[in-house]
């Protein structure tokens, strides 16, 4: 239900955009998109990241359509969704939220928010390598997207030069 009025919400926003410039500049359109429609699809993403396909898929084509529509305003040819991506340096949707989830991990891992990570997280104490490794907790699957089940396999999965940067820039 959440998606559901983020999408009709979003899509009312990229409508009126659409409707109201008068430019022929992808770039006007785009910094528009990012003002005014991107934060609508992404507003605390990391409570309610969507877990169905059919609401990631729902999410993104509210910004499918916003490019499409950009580049047929600009009179550019039709094109590829991810070739519009690349030429607008936009992400996918879903993978900005994975970087903002990943974002909130390292913010509570190093005490930059107001949670307390012993609380929430445990950190691994099989890799002797990587300190930041985290431990992986059960769960069901109602509890499967819960964010500080979620982001565990991909922070665990990230490379260890980077880690290991994380750890020296915070010890």
């Amino acid at each position: 239900m959440h998606v559901a009025k983020v999408v009709k919400t979003a899509y009312f926003k990229a409508y009126q955009l659409l409707k109201i410039l008068r430019t022929r500049t992808l770039s006007t359109f785009i910094f528009a998109y990012k003002t005014y429609v991107r934060p609508h699809l992404e507003y605390a993403a990391e409570s309610w990241s969507p877990k169905k396909f059919a609401d990631i898929r729902r999410l993104e084509r509210v910004q499918r359509y916003y490019t499409r529509m950009a580049f047929k305003k600009c009179g550019l040819r039709k094109t590829i969704y991810t070739d519009r991506l690349s030429i607008c340096h936009l992400e996918s949707l879903e993978y900005r939220r994975k970087v903002s989830d990943l974002v909130m991990v390292y913010k509570i891992m190093h005490g930059k928010v107001s949670l307390d990570p012993a609380k929430h997280f445990v950190r691994s104490t099989r890799n002797r390598l990587n300190k930041l490794q985290l431990q992986k907790r059960r769960h069901t699957s109602k509890t499967e997207n819960n964010f500080f089940i979620r982001t565990i396999n991909a922070w665990n999965q990230l490379p260890n030069e980077l880690s290991t940067r994380l750890r020296s820039s915070h010890s």
